[in-house]
């Protein structure tokens, strides 16, 4: 069955499945701008999403970092006491063992020159016998 061309400025009578065609090819297309808003929509707030996961990542990391600092300088002030600690401790035991040891020598000096003086004093006989 061969169409016939129609005589000009005479359109073919639309048929009602051609219709149908348009409504159905019009809901498609509305259903594809539908879609295709909701797409658009749902990029935008992924997109937001992100955003606010980095920022929060970095606030993480900066908080993190920060914490570890304050750790870091916390023991760095105590290592530093404990060396001053020890360092001043070191120092007395020293200073103490030195004392000590002058004492000793003075004592052994008194007692030198107390031989060669052959001076016998109560203080002498005391210091003599150790008491």
């Amino acid at each position: 069955m061969a169409t016939q061309p129609l005589p000009a400025g005479r359109s073919r009578p639309k048929k009602k499945h051609d219709r149908v065609w348009q409504a159905a090819c019009a809901i498609l297309a509305g259903g594809l701008l539908l879609t295709g808003t909701q797409l658009y929509a749902m990029d935008r707030e992924r997109q937001q999403l992100v955003d606010a996961l980095g920022a929060e990542r970095t606030a993480s990391v900066k908080e993190r970092l920060a914490r570890v600092d304050v750790e870091q300088k916390f023991a760095n002030y105590i290592l530093e006491t404990r060396v001053r600690r020890d360092f001043v401790t070191d120092r007395m035991v020293a200073q103490e063992r030195e004392s000590h040891e002058l004492k000793q020598e003075a004592q052994a000096v008194q007692r030198q020159k107390l031989a060669e003086a052959d001076c016998i004093t109560p203080r002498s006989i005391i210091t003599a016998a150790g008491l």
